[in-house]
């Protein structure tokens, strides 16, 4: 290859990646945001709104609006996006965001609340799928156990978790030194588990409040208990297991 022959193939080279580089500066990361603020039907500033990108997906950015219903949004992809608004009692919002050449995009959004029989039916899908270790095991093992949900100990009135227990057959409650009362099942000790956490040597009335439960499982035997709350030193005594509502 000769001399010239040399400098026309750099050129070339030169001006291909000039080419080139624009076009990757455009299809690179963006720092281009999006920011507003979420109100209701009075204009009032609603916290704690979920903003996230629902489309393109893949996309994984969220964040919540503050206390006077605002938010910024960074980092937006590529293209135009799809916004998702989300609040316990309010209606989900999806609005489409046209990107601009400016670098922040800004918006209003209005959310309007769902009927009290709709939003009751929204907090308790939310108690469901936070316990949904405890209504797999109920729907497993519902014959070999007893299950309490908070309703249930609301409706009987339970001042300690152990008043659940009293018509269990083979379980013996005694006055306790503490509060409440102790649980014995054939003159043995239950293993008690909290939120999944073994708590040997203790008795539940002492460390849980009746109102503090989302959901309560009393094994009285091993038979019907998961693997995983079975402790070999009292599998014949039984278990408590305990999903508090703070977890």
């Amino acid at each position: 290859m000769n001399l010239t022959v040399a400098m026309k193939c750099v050129a070339v080279a030169v001006n291909a990646a000039s080419a080139y580089l624009p076009a990757l500066a455009e299809t690179s990361g963006t720092d281009h945001e999006l920011a507003g603020v979420v109100t209701d039907v009075s204009s009032t500033p609603i916290p704690e709104v979920e903003v996230s990108i629902i489309r393109p997906p893949g996309s994984s950015k969220a964040v919540k609006t503050k206390k006077d219903g605002r938010f910024v949004l960074s980092g937006l992809p590529d293209g135009d996006v799809l916004v998702r608004f989300r609040r316990l009692g309010y209606e989900v919002r999806e609005v489409e965001i046209k990107r601009t050449s400016d670098k922040r995009t800004s918006i209003d959004v209005m959310l309007k609340p769902v009927p009290a029989e709709l939003d009751s039916m929204l907090v308790r899908a939310e108690e469901h799928d936070a316990l949904r270790e405890f209504y797999d095991h109920k729907a497993a093992r519902g014959s070999y156990a007893k299950f309490y949900t908070a309703e249930d100990i609301r409706k009987r009135g339970a001042m300690y978790p152990t008043d659940m227990f009293r018509n269990v057959p083979g379980v013996t409650l005694a006055s306790s030194a503490l509060v409440g009362a102790t649980v014995r099942i054939r003159g043995c000790q239950p293993m008690l588990w909290i939120d999944g956490q073994r708590v040997p040597n203790s008795e539940v009335d002492d460390l849980v409040s009746a109102t503090d439960i989302a959901g309560l499982e009393f094994y009285t035997s091993m038979a019907g208990t998961p693997a995983q709350y079975m402790d070999r030193t009292t599998r014949a005594c039984g278990s408590i297991v305990v999903w508090t509502k703070n977890r």
